[in-house]
């Protein structure tokens, strides 16, 4: 049976992933924050993790297993994805510039991006516009995404 409760969540949801599809194109309410990553032994910085946050419509952020599910659900998550990269990679180059030029960045990437044919051409783009050398970039895969395609994860990687 089809209730009122179904209707209303597949209102919201459809409703989230237009906003989701326009904040992506046109780069509104997205966010990167920097988790930073030290060293326990020397208390010394040595990178920062890109995490997404999206600021919705109204104002208000949206946890990201609210969207990131539904971004890759829907493919948004490679357009998504491939902002990231470029964000997170100006921040580093803005971070050299700084004399942080030691750390690195880890991103996250999901299966669906891996799975995108131009994964590796996007990366390649984003690391040679930001100049920021292979090595300082770390990407964060689960476990459960690596085992369910591991040959593809490999050859990637």
């Amino acid at each position: 049976y089809y209730t009122e409760d179904m209707a209303r969540d597949t209102r919201t949801r459809l409703d989230r992933l237009h906003d989701l599809r326009l904040a992506i194109t046109q780069q509104r309410g997205l966010e990167l924050h920097y988790q930073p990553q030290i060293d326990l032994a020397s208390g010394r910085l040595i990178g920062a993790e890109a995490l997404i946050r999206w600021r919705g419509p109204d104002g208000n952020f949206i946890r990201p297993d609210q969207f990131i599910s539904l971004a890759e659900y829907s493919g948004l998550i490679v357009d998504l994805g491939a902002w990231v990269f470029q964000t997170a990679l100006r921040q580093l180059r803005e971070w050299k510039g700084r004399g942080l030029d030691h750390i690195h960045m880890a991103i996250n990437v999901s299966l669906v991006q891996f799975r995108d044919p131009h994964f590796l051409a996007r990366l390649r783009s984003a690391l040679d516009e930001s100049g920021i050398p292979p090595e300082r970039v770390e990407l964060e895969i689960t476990e459960s995404v690596a085992m369910l395609e591991a040959d593809t994860v490999i050859g990637i990687l």
